[in-house]
Parts: C-alpha cells; sequence; structure tokens
C-alpha cells in the first residue's frame, strides 16, 4: 500500500492508485468492467451504484462544505425511513458494505480512508447496524512524514471498514458530543 498525502496529513492505509488507464485498451477495459457489473445480482449491483454515488458526493462535500455539515447531510441520508433500529452486526452486511466500497474505491484514486470511512459509517447506519467513525494520528516514521492520520468505522468494537496493519498504533481523536451524536468525530478505543 502507497501512502496517500491529503492536507498535509499522511494515511499509510490510503493507496495512492491511478484508477482505470485511460490509455489504448481503454475500451475493452470498460466493456469487461460492465460485463462484470451487469452479471452481478440485482442486490450487488445496487449496492455498487449506492457506493459510487455515496464516494463521489463525500469527495465533493469534504471540498465545499464544512466536515459538520457534510456529517450532516449523511446523518439525514443514514435515518432515512429504510432504516430500522440499530441492531447487532451482521457480518454478511458489513462484508457487503465493505466489498461495495472497496471496489469503487479502487477505480475512484481520490476515495481516501476519510472519504470510504464516511461512507462506510453511513451505509452500515442506514442499514441498522450501530457504528462509530473513528480518525486518528500518530507520529510518522521518518522527518518527511511528521504525523499520519487514518480514518476507519468500528462497530461494536471491531474493524468494519478500514483496517490496515498497525491501527492500534493510532491515537484516535475525540471531540465533545453535540445533540446530534453522529456531528462530531466520536471515541473509538
Amino acid at each position: 500500500m502507497g501512502v496517500l498525502r491529503f492536507g498535509g496529513l499522511y494515511c499509510p492505509g490510503c493507496s495512492s492508485g491511478y484508477g482505470f488507464d485511460v490509455r489504448a485498451g481503454t475500451g475493452r477495459f470498460m466493456i469487461a468492467l460492465y460485463r462484470r457489473f451487469t452479471s452481478l445480482d440485482q442486490s450487488d449491483r445496487r449496492l455498487l451504484l449506492q457506493a459510487a454515488s455515496l464516494i463521489a458526493l463525500v469527495w465533493t462535500g469534504l471540498r465545499l462544505l464544512r466536515f459538520r455539515t457534510l456529517r450532516r447531510i449523511l446523518n439525514r441520508y443514514a435515518e432515512l425511513p429504510t432504516t430500522g433500529n440499530p441492531r447487532q452486526p451482521d457480518a454478511r452486511t458489513i462484508d457487503r458494505v465493505r466489498w461495495a466500497i472497496t471496489a469503487v474505491a479502487d477505480r475512484f484514486p481520490s476515495a481516501t480512508c476519510l472519504v470510504q470511512g464516511l461512507v462506510g459509517d453511513a451505509m452500515l447506519r442506514r442499514r441498522g447496524l450501530a457504528c462509530e467513525l473513528c480518525i486518528g494520528v500518530r507520529a510518522g516514521g521518518s522527518s518527511a512524514v511528521p504525523i499520519e492520520s487514518h480514518a476507519w468505522v468500528e462497530s461494536n468494537g471491531v474493524v468494519a471498514i478500514g483496517a490496515i496493519e498497525n491501527l492500534s498504533t493510532f491515537q484516535p481523536l475525540t471531540a465533545p458530543r453535540s445533540h446530534d451524536s453522529h456531528d462530531s468525530v466520536s471515541d473509538c478505543d
């Protein structure tokens, strides 16, 4: 995995991949991608489209909106009528959401861990799973990388989205709770 630089902080878990190649052969690549997409069942296609839409929305929102405003928008999305009461983590649901986010993020190189974490948090909460977005920092390994950061989602103390090597070395950031429990970064241990 590469190291992605964003806003002066580095995330060792984010790949700095280049997405798909736009040079010769892209037509064949796009046709193959389309065939793979249409071979999926309807629920998987819907999940991929939801992940792609949210990744684009969150990526744009991080550039145009305040973080708190973006979180409020995602909270409204997560609380739409299809959301049931919070339930115990469902391994299959978490795996499918993780698969969809990863599949889209692999083709969208700007989908940093923060983008993926925000999307994963919204998608899991919309499905009625209790989860928390965590953002942590640690000292970098060199003077060129003084601080590293990473975002991940936990559900019942287990990393659901954004698991990387040495995740325990990140010190979670905390913020005072507001009236809206998902309006700030929470305390993840």
